[in-house]
């Protein structure tokens, strides 16, 4: 989760959009702007691929550690 937070947050200089794609807030989303969408995986391998895995804990996280002005406070 800490790599995730980095990544999204451009800590790491990793272009964040190869690997995560951001949910449309507009669609009636609660909470927070960082949440991501968890695209459709066909086969297991892909179910397991750092970027496929995470999603659904990282959006369980709450707003404020989401939003952590810092990797500590994360």
């Amino acid at each position: 989760m800490i790599e995730t937070f980095k990544i999204l947050t451009g800590r790491e200089h990793v272009n964040y959009s190869k690997l995560f794609e951001l949910a449309d807030v507009t669609s009636g989303l609660r909470g927070y702007s960082v949440k991501l969408f968890k695209p459709r995986c066909r086969t297991k391998v892909r179910q397991n691929f750092f970027s496929s895995s995470v999603v659904n804990e990282w959006n369980k996280l709450p707003k404020d550690v989401v939003e952590a002005p810092s990797v500590n406070m994360f």
